[in-house]
């Protein structure tokens, strides 16, 4: 089985081969600042009902670059917040990492082109309460299974070296620098 991204004109393919839903999580994240990667993005068309994002963590390592590298962006929210990695030939929003390749984590984001039914069941819904004029009811579930699910993964991960066989990472630094937006211009996509 294999998992595949892309962004909207398909210059930038990223694919997860001999990978399943088991080696990942799927939810929908409804934070400010996913909401705000998007909309910075001018992707607010990406977003789902109420302001989510669907989000698939895994591990880098287990992730190759198709084709497009060339093309990857990355800008951050705020000084130590996550990288969070863009398409910058369509301005697709694609995944997020740490700021350092220490910890083995990537979520893609619900912008990057991806076959939904590939990545299991949502397990998690997260940051209700910031999401936009929710259902009644609406409220986070299954962060626990989430917060599991990322322990069993990255610690391994962390021990046996997989943090720096990451393919967005050389050495210590991202593949693109960071751009910090302005506090303006996070302010103006903050809903």
């Amino acid at each position: 089985m294999s998992i595949g991204f892309a962004c909207r004109c398909g210059a930038v393919e990223i694919d997860m081969p001999g990978c399943a839903p088991r080696h990942g999580s799927h939810l929908i994240c409804y934070c400010k600042d996913c909401r705000a990667f998007a909309r910075h993005l001018g992707a607010d068309d990406m977003l789902l009902d109420h302001g989510g994002n669907r989000i698939f963590q895994t591990r880098p390592d287990w992730v190759r670059v198709v084709k497009g590298k060339e093309h990857l962006r990355a800008l951050r929210l705020s000084p130590k917040g996550l990288v969070r990695w863009y398409a910058g030939c369509c301005s697709t929003p694609m995944f997020a990492t740490g700021g350092r390749p220490k910890v083995p984590f990537i979520g893609f984001a619900g912008g990057a082109a991806m076959d939904v039914g590939a990545l299991g069941p949502e397990i998690a819904l997260g940051f209700t309460a910031s999401a936009l004029d929710p259902p009644t009811g609406m409220k986070d579930r299954g962060l626990a299974k989430l917060g599991w699910r990322f322990a069993k993964r990255t610690l391994p991960g962390m021990v046996t070296g997989a943090a720096k066989r990451n393919p967005f990472f050389e050495g210590d630094r991202p593949i693109a620098k960071p751009e910090l937006i302005s506090k303006e211009a996070r302010a103006a996509a903050t809903v």
